[in-house]
């Protein structure tokens, strides 16, 4: 490499390997479950790689894996969502799994999650990347962790998520998605930039083969295109005066997308 780098004019290079902390299990085995074949595999590979992005179906049983690996590697963890529900999903899976609850950064702060709250574990903290992007971390915040998920890490060609990603120095890097490949070249080394070569597990055709996965039965209902709102109806919703001065919809893209899916799915009755 520092060859590579010097013929193409990088000058004198220096190459320095911060040294990988030993892991530190945290107990002997996952509460409440029993790794399938595929999910222990996958948990062999991503350690032995200490970087990768875990690409697995749905239903599969990520959040398992996860899990497994926070367990083996046992160092501080911080584990990266994009919403919410996945905030309090993740959160609670991980507490059901490693018996002790993980501390969280992000969403509604209510009397629920004080209690929650008082109770967790700074070990392994899950954040919002929002919450994070949007707020000032204290001194020291990144050099804290030494492993970092992201999670529906096929978001991560965002510019929140990239940064975020470079400022944590963690070894152990993972992502984690049913869909991680974007087909956008920059946008998928992006994501192996911030966590590392793609890690197939298994397809969902062997899953459900195998009985993990239910066979899906798909009907498909075709409707008349009338039965959806035409792209005038919706901009006639949001702004009336559009069509004297067209310019009052560019700030308003959240709004058309809203009123079209509002009109268009969830209160059309005829499709539904």
């Amino acid at each position: 490499m520092r060859r590579l780098l010097e013929q193409v004019g990088a000058g004198p290079v220096s190459i320095y390997y911060d040294p990988i902390p030993p892991c530190r299990p945290l107990r002997t085995a996952l509460l409440g479950v029993r790794l399938r074949d595929y999910q222990t595999k996958a948990c062999d590979e991503a350690l032995a790689r200490r970087r990768c992005a875990i690409q697995a179906p749905t239903g599969s049983g990520k959040t398992e894996v996860a899990s497994e690996l926070v367990r083996r590697i046992g160092r501080p963890t911080l584990y990266l969502v994009h919403r919410k529900e996945l905030l309090l999903q993740t959160g609670q899976r991980l507490a059901d799994r490693l018996g002790f609850k993980p501390s969280m950064l992000g969403g509604t702060v209510n009397a629920e999650r004080a209690t929650w709250e008082r109770d967790a574990n700074p070990l392994v903290t899950v954040a919002m990347v929002q919450t994070l992007a949007a707020r000032k971390q204290e001194k020291n915040f990144w050099a804290r962790w030494s492993v970092l998920f992201l999670d529906e890490c096929h978001h991560t060609s965002a510019d929140s998520w990239w940064r975020l990603s470079l400022q944590c120095p963690a070894p152990w890097r993972f992502g984690l998605s049913a869909t991680p490949r974007t087909g956008d070249a920059v946008r998928d080394f992006r994501l192996e930039g911030a966590t590392g070569p793609i890690l197939m597990t298994s397809s969902t055709v062997e899953l459900a083969q195998a009985g993990f996965l239910a066979q899906p039965h798909v009907v498909m209902l075709r409707l008349a295109p009338t039965t959806y709102p035409s792209v005038d109806a919706v901009r006639d919703r949001v702004e009336p005066r559009w069509q004297e001065n067209p310019r009052l919809l560019v700030t308003k893209g959240g709004a058309l997308w809203g009123t079209a899916y509002r009109l268009g799915i969830t209160d059309n009755s005829q499709r539904n």
